[in-house]
């Protein structure tokens, strides 16, 4: 079993970003690795709309729900709803993997969870991504079979 389980949400005070730049991120888990039972699997969030997230749906680009299509996949949060003081998209189209050891180095904390129900459904949106590498829709899908 992982240090994690899928629908906690971690933060990361100190992320570094592909373009170096650092800054907060919260993180929210999806499943456990197929690649190491003891690793775990991440998608990272974004309060910011950068106008990509959502395509043909209406002009704010802030409808609730799964966006698996969008230009950057993502499951689009409302706030204040589910916990989060800011409208949040979990983002799929950079996931990231941590082994046991080295996500416990991370020192991050869990901030939140997300409920059961709403939990499957961000699985279910990430397993539809075409972003999401094939590994790790694979893992979700093996993991929603578990969970309903």
């Amino acid at each position: 079993m992982t240090v994690a389980l899928p629908g906690e949400v971690y933060f990361d005070p100190a992320f570094v970003f592909h373009d170096g730049q650092v800054g907060e991120k919260l993180f929210v888990v999806l499943c456990d690795s197929p690649l190491d039972p003891n690793a775990v699997v991440v998608a990272r969030t974004t309060s910011v709309n950068k106008g990509e997230y959502v395509v043909g749906v209406e002009s704010s680009g802030e409808m609730e729900g799964c966006h698996s299509g969008a230009f950057v996949p993502n499951y689009f949060l409302p706030a204040p709803q589910n916990k989060f003081t800011k409208n949040t998209w979990l983002l799929f189209d950079d996931i990231y993997e941590y082994g046991d050891e080295e996500f416990r180095q991370l020192g991050w904390k869990v901030t939140l969870e997300l409920d059961l129900a709403l939990t499957i459904s961000v699985m279910s949106c990430a397993s539809q991504s075409s972003h999401v590498p094939g590994w790790a829709q694979k893992q979700l899908i093996k993991q929603l079979e578990k969970m309903k």
